[in-house]
């Protein structure tokens, strides 16, 4: 789970670059945080990890959920600042 967690953020980096819109942003937000984006279903599938991995995973997974809830808000700073 750990490698997919990492793999999710490292695309989710190089994806937030390309975005050029609002709603590009708004594509990228569902495509990652939202009811069927990557990370919820990642977070679908931690009750099937063993009970000894669940902490590194759960704080994995919340600490990449954060970053990427941070690259959106400073994405939509930037596209709004070039405006």
């Amino acid at each position: 789970m750990l490698e997919e967690l990492e793999a999710i953020h490292a695309d989710s980096i190089s994806a937030i670059a390309e975005i050029a819109d609002a709603d590009g942003l708004e594509e990228f937000r569902a495509a990652y945080l939202g009811r069927k984006g990557r990370l919820t279903v990642v977070t679908a599938q931690l009750k099937d990890i063993p009970k000894e991995d669940k902490p590194a995973a759960g704080k994995a997974l919340n600490e990449i959920r954060d970053a990427i809830t941070a690259a959106i808000g400073e994405k939509g700073e930037l596209l709004q600042t070039a405006i």
